[in-house]
């Protein structure tokens, strides 16, 4: 949680430092455990970018449309993380 996090406010910071992030991540088994992940992290007083994140929230793709492309950015970017993990094409 804390790498997908600090990968985010890295990016808001590149992009000025004055953004927030809005998380919504798809419903399902683990929403307790990312939430309880997500809390850990911005309540880390070690984690500078704490101040960069609003809020973290748990939706279907039904009632939050931006799921719906999300989810394709997210598995291409997940191929392309495995690709450079391991070298090969997935």
């Amino acid at each position: 949680m804390q790498s997908f996090v600090t990968e985010d406010s890295q990016i808001g910071k590149e992009m000025g430092g004055r953004n927030r992030f809005s998380l919504i991540f798809d419903r399902g088994p683990y929403a307790s455990s990312m939430l309880e992940g997500f809390n850990q992290v911005v309540a880390d007083k070690g984690f500078e970018h704490a101040q960069c994140f609003t809020s973290f929230a748990s939706m279907g793709w039904e009632n939050c449309i931006p799921l719906q492309p999300a989810d394709l950015i997210a598995c291409e970017n997940f191929k392309e993380k495995c690709k450079r993990l391991t070298n090969t094409p997935v």
